[in-house]
């Protein structure tokens, strides 16, 4: 079973030319959706209903686009489609679908002239007029005998989520109670409809877009606990705006001709809402003012929650055991950079991009932990953050975070991968939450590292930090191969670490590169791991410097340094790692180190060396070219070869040595006019 994370945002993309609306989602992740039907099952009814607000159109429909994300229809494309005119806004948990006598048959018959993956297009056998002052429920009846199921493909069509807005009947060929759309309004169904919250891209063809537009990608930002920024786009189509209107509330209905509006005539494409209560969800509603002192329709309900009033130290840890979400934590959408923009906008609950489940899959009634997922799929990134509440460290900065970290593969206990686009990453926001950034993370998971299944007690350095901070565990994933289950649990923040670390500082001295470091106390403590990276994320090992003090132990402030003779061309990121003498560690600050534009084509890493399968090399170009990279014995033997296209900069590549016998080898690579670059040994065990 596939799981989906997602949130409800809208755009409508129209154009007056082209005659056209396309409904979909348009600044988060798409997901596979059973709308406008499933070709994953032998038989579907679908019900869908699309809301006036997200339409903004009149006119005529003549054809209805549709976009699929599997590679076959052909067991799946005899179609009965039925349009209407409703002021039904959505489904309930039960009942029974809109009925057809309501409706207009406009279509019947076989999927024609389509290339898939792709849009599906459908020539309706009678028009529908749309009227815009309704919502337009589209119901489709596929009634090929059988299904277009196929193992590792993807049998849906590209979608979103929002309110249930979908009604499904699905059934196999031996359900003797096939589904007659005509009768099916006033019988009982042999199995009842399932009501879904994930509804169809689709393109409505021949409407004319409404002259006002509503804005478009409303979104929330520097959420505290009594303020938060709204921000939204202008409308893409139609006349521009003269300004924006928008109405706050703590309830979900709709604002009217009598409601009192807060902010009318904004001029810009944000607002700042004040005075708000702390951990209080509120709705938001905006409206485009155009020409002539008319305006848009009302866009669709968005909402954000405010977080609690600044906390001390947490005690005793976060276990996940209440009820979701646990109180004063957030979750957000938005993709790990230096300049990370969170989107706290999803529209409930059971669209969120975290949720929680047993520890490790293994059922208990109190053993619950947080739950993300690494299910990134069809090239749609799945960027979620879980985020901690607002801790107050104090002024000490000798703090540490530790809680316990597991992947499992889905529903079971067994061992979890990461796939090579996966990550998992602990960032820390130093101003209560307002921003995020890549620079601040504190350790990440990338492929091909491990998380232990059977779950890992994780301490991570706090040294240095003091006042408001929030923590955020982020989950990154384009595609999938492997679906897993990842856990988080027993958050919390502690007192003093084996290792009080005062600074951790780099300079550029010549062409090297000089980390320093100082501690205050030490305790237990083995020495320092230097590790580097090209991105903040993915770490190597480059040197361990042991402790100065007497037995690991010390009251008195040491000073320590490392030379990095041969950093990244384009720029260095480093950290320690702190390892007592029990094996326990923890890692330091980021620090990073600017280098000079490169000339030449550079291998600037091998790891993990010695290796036993797969081995990781980084290169940095100072252009795109095409390379052969390859493996030889000492004696010049070639032993593998591989072809490369490198991107302008940093360049990561992996070869799978396993067949090579044990021993010592040479790794090269050859430039497309001959020349032979960045020649290093590595160890096959």
């Amino acid at each position: 079973m596939k799981i989906f994370v997602i949130v409800l945002s809208l755009f409508i993309c129209s154009n007056i030319f082209s005659q056209s609306i396309t409904i979909a989602d348009s600044n988060r992740q798409t997901i596979s959706s059973s709308s406008p039907y499933s070709p994953y099952y032998d038989y579907t009814y679908v019900q869908t209903i699309y809301l006036q607000s997200e339409i903004q159109a009149t006119g005529t429909i003549t054809s209805l686009t549709y976009y699929y994300r599997g590679h076959t229809l052909s067991n799946s494309d005899s179609l009965l489609i039925f349009m209407g005119n409703t002021s039904k806004q959505h489904f309930n948990n039960s009942g029974l679908f809109i009925p057809t006598r309501l409706m207009k048959r406009v279509f019947w018959g076989h999927l024609t002239n389509y290339s898939i993956p792709g849009p599906v297009t459908i020539t309706l056998d009678t028009p529908f007029v749309y009227n815009s002052d309704s919502n337009l429920v589209i119901a489709v009846n596929e009634k090929r005998p059988s299904s277009d199921y196929s193992p590792g493909d993807t049998n849906y069509f590209k979608g979103f989520q929002a309110v249930i807005r979908n009604f499904t009947r699905s059934y196999s060929v031996e359900d003797l109670n096939q589904i007659d759309p005509y009768v099916y309004e006033t019988l009982p169904p042999f199995t009842l409809p399932s009501p879904g919250a994930d509804i169809g891209f689709v393109t409505l063809n021949g409407l004319t877009p409404l002259p006002c537009q509503t804005p478009q990608k409303v979104r929330f930002t520097n959420i505290n606990h009594d303020n938060a920024k709204v921000l939204w786009s202008p409308p893409s189509t139609g006349n521009a705006p003269a300004g924006y209107d928008l109405y706050y509330s703590t309830n979900e209905a709709d604002p009217t001709a009598s409601s009192i509006v807060q902010f009318t005539n904004l001029a810009n494409t944000q607002q700042v809402i004040t005075g708000l209560q702390p951990t209080t969800t509120y709705k938001v509603w905006l409206r485009s003012h155009c020409s002539g002192n008319t305006t848009s329709l009302w866009t669709l309900i968005d909402s954000f929650t405010t977080i609690c009033n600044p906390t001390g130290i947490p005690t005793p840890s976060e276990q996940f055991n209440v009820a979701w979400l646990p109180p004063c934590w957030t979750m957000a959408f938005g993709a790990l950079t230096p300049n990370t923009q969170l989107d706290y906008n999803y529209d409930s609950l059971s669209n969120s991009p975290w949720d929680s489940r047993p520890w490790r899959n293994v059922s208990s009634s109190n053993n619950y932990a947080a739950h993300g997922y690494f299910v990134g799929a069809g090239g749609d990134s799945l960027n979620a953050w879980l985020i901690s509440p607002p801790y107050n460290l104090g002024t000490s900065g000798n703090k540490s975070l530790e809680f316990d970290l597991a992947l499992n593969r889905d529903q079971t206990t067994q061992q979890g991968h990461l796939d090579a686009d996966d990550k998992f990453a602990i960032v820390i926001s130093t101003d209560n939450g307002t921003t995020w950034s890549s620079i601040k993370t504190l350790r990440s998971w990338v492929y091909p590292q491990t998380i232990p299944a059977a779950g890992q007690h994780i301490t991570i350095s706090l040294s240095g930090y003091t006042g408001l901070v929030r923590i955020g565990f982020y989950t990154h994933s384009l595609t999938y191969t492997e679906l897993t289950d990842l856990f988080v649990d027993n958050v919390q923040i502690t007192g003093v670490m084996p290792v009080k670390l005062l600074d951790f500082t780099g300079t550029k001295e010549g062409v090297a590169n000089l980390l320093k470091w100082r501690t205050a106390t030490e305790s237990n403590n083995r020495g320092f791991e230097l590790q580097r990276s090209t991105n903040s994320s993915a770490f190597s090992t480059l040197g361990f410097v042991p402790t100065k003090a007497a037995s690991g132990n010390s009251t008195a402030e040491l000073s320590y340094q490392y030379t990095d003779k041969k950093p990244f061309a384009t720029g260095s990121y480093y950290r320690l790692k702190q390892v007592d003498f029990d094996g326990k560690f923890s890692y330091s600050n980021i620090v990073f180190i600017k280098g000079e534009p490169i000339t030449e084509l550079v291998l600037t890493s091998l790891y993990p060396n010695p290796t036993n399968q797969l081995l990781n090399v980084m290169l940095e170009t100072p252009k795109a070219q095409k390379v052969q990279m390859v493996i030889a014995d000492l004696a010049g033997k070639t032993m593998l070869q591989q072809s490369l296209q490198l991107v302008k900069g940093v360049n990561n590549k992996t070869m799978n040595v396993a067949t090579l016998a044990k021993g010592t080898y040479i790794v090269k690579v050859v430039c497309a006019d001959g020349c032979e670059r960045a020649v290093r040994k590595f160890v096959k065990e």
